[in-house]
């Protein structure tokens, strides 16, 4: 018996993937997207220059950057004097968008969570 061999055809990268995405979904995701979509473009460039992100455990990397961004998003709110977990007053300057940056610093620990549970797993 004689097997055909398969063409697989080559891997995109992941950024490039990413940002077509956002690209995609423009309209959806708000008059940033392009902006975003290149800056993940040119994190891209960036990465492939630096062979261990792209080598080696994927989760850890993600969960240690994640650590990192929950920081960055608690230092915002904290350098404009909005808790971190109790309703921010709307009256406030800048309310409505320091609430958006508590929204993201929650759903992303909700998501780090959720990486850290994938680590554990993958260990069990």
């Amino acid at each position: 018996m004689t097997s055909a061999a398969v063409e697989v055809p080559p891997r995109r990268r992941v950024w490039d993937v990413v940002a077509e995405h956002v690209e995609q979904r423009a309209v959806s995701l708000g008059s940033s997207a392009p902006l975003a979509a290149a800056d993940m473009r040119a994190r891209a460039a960036f990465s492939s220059a630096e062979r261990h992100l792209v080598e080696g455990d994927h989760l850890a990397q993600a969960y240690q950057k994640s650590l990192d961004f929950i920081g960055l998003l608690a230092m915002e709110l904290e350098a404009y004097g909005a808790p971190l977990d109790e309703p921010i007053d709307v009256r406030a300057p800048a309310s409505s968008r320091l609430v958006r940056v508590q929204a993201l610093l929650w759903d992303h620990v909700r998501t780090v969570v959720q990486v850290r549970n994938l680590i554990e797993e993958r260990a069990a």
